[in-house]
């Protein structure tokens, strides 16, 4: 089980055991994650991140739609990057805010022809245009391997609710999820365990009506730990949307 210490200011205040096993996450991406093309093994660090890219305030489904088109025509930085914005508008409009988008995509594409590659350092993946912190952890996982956490609003949701800590309104200033976020990576698998999270969130934890009755890990949950009643069974009630 994962032993997490929360913090306030840098002194330890609270302890709390989870109750989640160290492969939860990875074994529920692997029993029941969900299939998208960019999480397939050969995709390339470049079209993982114009996925990403793509990803931000767009539902997956949605992006699986245009994805593999969009790849199959720009498979490199350097055809994105000559692109014609109008046949690029085209291809992804049904995404929404399609003009910042194309922006975007040629942008971060025109850095990465420049640079040859896709940077596989953290602190150089932020300098690209329209890369954040949940992109560039992203990307270092998904593309290029690296054992490091991902956190975007959904799992700063589930985080936020499983443990009892305040979501916070900006993912740059949320030290104590990533604290959490990072005592829950395991040793291996770590690429499995960041989509099974995301699923996670997407299938279970859902901001608007949690399964809660479904979650095989609710009984150890901050946020359904106070509509627990006597027989073991959970009344749901009207949650607060985090």
């Amino acid at each position: 089980m994962i032993h997490i210490t929360k913090r306030n200011n840098a002194t330890v205040y609270e302890s709390w055991e989870l109750g989640i096993a160290e492969d939860f996450f990875v074994r529920l991406y692997t029993t029941s994650g969900r299939s998208f093309p960019w999480r397939a093994e050969q995709s390339s660090p470049f079209g993982i991140l114009i996925a990403e890219i793509l990803l931000k305030q767009t539902h997956a489904e949605k992006v699986a739609m245009v994805w593999p088109t969009l790849i199959g025509q720009y498979s490199d930085a350097d055809k994105l990057s000559k692109a014609d914005p109008a046949e690029l508008y085209d291809l992804i409009a049904v995404l929404g805010f399609g003009n910042q988008r194309v922006r975007a995509l040629i942008e971060v594409a025109s850095s990465i022809t420049q640079s040859q590659e896709v940077p596989t350092q953290l602190d150089d993946l932020v300098k690209l245009p329209y890369v954040g912190i949940y992109t560039a952890h992203a990307v270092a996982c998904f593309a290029l391997g690296q054992p490091v956490p991902v956190v975007d609003l959904s799992i700063v949701r589930v985080i936020s609710r499983l443990t009892g800590l305040k979501p916070p309104t900006d993912i740059r200033r949320a030290e104590a999820i990533w604290e959490v976020a990072w005592a829950l990576l395991p040793k291996k698998n770590f690429k499995e365990h960041n989509y099974g999270l995301l699923d996670f969130g997407a299938l279970i934890c859902k901001s608007r009506k949690p399964l809660c009755n479904d979650c095989p890990i609710a009984a150890n949950c901050a946020f359904v730990k106070p509509n627990i009643i006597k027989n073991g069974t959970l009344r749901m009630i009207s949650h607060k949307r985090l």
